[in-house]
């Protein structure tokens, strides 16, 4: 970015890489359910189940993504949208 008039040591500096989940598994299910409404849907009934039997995008889960997605259901999201904000929640809570 140059702005005319500015010196490049006065741009506002940027993060040189962004955070990486620890998460991943789950980091992926939020950006799967987020582009299909089926899939995110279906996290709302059982998401254990909506993320490892999808037949082209299966999570793979580990115990504490297992553990992460059993508390967000514990909390009885009524909407897709709460339970995308509860899953975004948690992998951002796992950085």
């Amino acid at each position: 970015m140059h702005i005319p008039g500015m010196l490049v040591s006065e741009l506002p500096s940027l993060p040189v890489r962004p955070r990486r989940s620890t998460r991943p598994a789950l980091t992926g299910l939020a950006l799967l359910a987020s582009a299909d409404a089926s899939i995110a849907n279906q996290l709302l009934l059982d998401p254990i189940a909506a993320a490892t039997s999808h037949l082209h995008y299966a999570v793979q889960l580990d115990e504490d993504d297992r553990a992460i997605l059993r508390g967000i259901q514990a909390q009885q999201p009524h909407t897709v949208s709460e339970f995308l904000q509860l899953l975004a929640e948690a992998v951002e809570n796992t950085c």
